[in-house]
């Protein structure tokens, strides 16, 4: 258990869990046939009947018989991993609405960057999204400085609102509170008393007691301050506006990462074409959608995860039960529900 409730393996791999629900699933007889790819799906009477699947071992696509089939390709995410939105190209051939698609959970770009700070991740500051001037949201944890923005926890859990905002052509701001501990009159007497103690010191010997080094070169940048200059300068108007940096660094929001950062797709096939009780389609009666591929998503936390085991439980037990009450034997995808003793699935 990590900051935020999260959960990881014991060996911070993720392959460690897509190895254990291999071989998990393999040893409930599940055939798995990799280096094959789904071209289309054949569709009959408003049936479907046949998966057309090109092989590495032959160019000619080969027909497989299908009494039901689950869609669950993923979105259109990191690409590199084997998402690449084929899932919806099937959905909307067979007669599905796609809502737009979009990236989610993805760093930002802002004006101004701190091209200087890169790599730099502050803990325990509040970040909080304005969006068209109104107030929408605030996260408390970690941020990261790119070259480009902001990044970390605290920025993924709030770019599923910017990203939509900026999609629909609304104006979306960060605000970064540095010292969210401190309330402004608290860290004004602090400041005061740091200048009484640096009477002789420099703005940089001033400014490394307030913050991390990196960014002592911004911060006077933004002051008009000569570093090496004497920290006494900073009174008045200067002390007011070293406050407010503070508290209130404001980013305008540019932009955002793209396809292959994304962790998660925002959009995909409508939950209006969906039955949400066996996650059968509405079009096909015997084709089933789970996970990614659907206009279903969330935050960061492991919401998403949940989603995909969630959708995927009820798809395969509604196709297992079509397809035995079609005469066919089965191999049910989850013989019992997990347990998650922190032995992995199934134990």
């Amino acid at each position: 258990m990590e900051r935020g409730d999260r959960v990881f393996p014991a060996s911070d791999l993720a392959w460690d869990v897509a190895d254990a629900l291999v071989a998990w699933a393999r040893g409930q007889g599940v055939e798995i046939v990799p280096h094959a790819r789904v071209e289309s799906l054949v569709i009959q009477g408003g049936l479907l009947t046949d998966l057309m699947v090109l092989r590495r071992s032959s160019p000619i696509p080969q027909r497989i018989e299908a009494r039901c089939a689950i869609l669950a390709t993923g979105g259109q995410s990191y690409p590199a991993t084997g998402s690449t939105g084929d899932g919806y190209r099937f959905a909307e051939a067979t007669g599905h609405r796609i809502e737009p698609l979009r990236p989610s959970l993805v760093r930002i770009e802002t004006h101004p960057t701190f091209p200087g700070a890169q790599g730099l991740t502050l803990k325990n500051v509040q970040l909080t999204l304005w969006i068209d001037g109104r107030k929408q949201a605030s996260e408390f944890g970690e941020a990261e400085f790119t070259a480009k923005g902001l990044a970390g926890a605290s920025v993924l859990r709030l770019s599923r609102q910017i990203v939509a905002a900026l999609a629909s052509g609304r104006k979306a701001e960060v605000v970064l509170d540095l010292k969210p501990a401190l309330e402004p009159v608290k860290l004004e007497t602090r400041l005061l008393r740091e200048l009484a103690t640096l009477q002789r010191g420099s703005c940089a010997q001033l400014l490394r007691t307030l913050l991390p080094s990196p960014l002592i070169g911004a911060f006077c940048a933004a002051l008009h301050l000569d570093p090496a200059g004497p920290a006494s300068r900073l009174q008045g108007a200067k002390l007011k506006q070293l406050l407010s940096l503070l508290k209130e660094l404001r980013f305008e929001v540019t932009g955002h990462g793209g396809w292959e950062e994304a962790i998660v797709t925002a959009g995909g096939v409508s939950l209006k074409d969906i039955d949400p009780r066996t996650m059968a389609s509405r079009k096909i009666e015997n084709l089933y959608f789970a996970g990614e591929v659907l206009d279903l998503d969330a935050n960061t936390g492991g919401y998403n995860l949940q989603i995909a085991c969630s959708t995927g439980w009820l798809a395969g037990e509604a196709a297992a039960r079509r397809a035995a009450g079609a005469g066919s034997e089965v191999v049910p995808l989850v013989a019992e529900p997990w347990t998650f003793d922190g032995a992995g699935p199934g134990n």
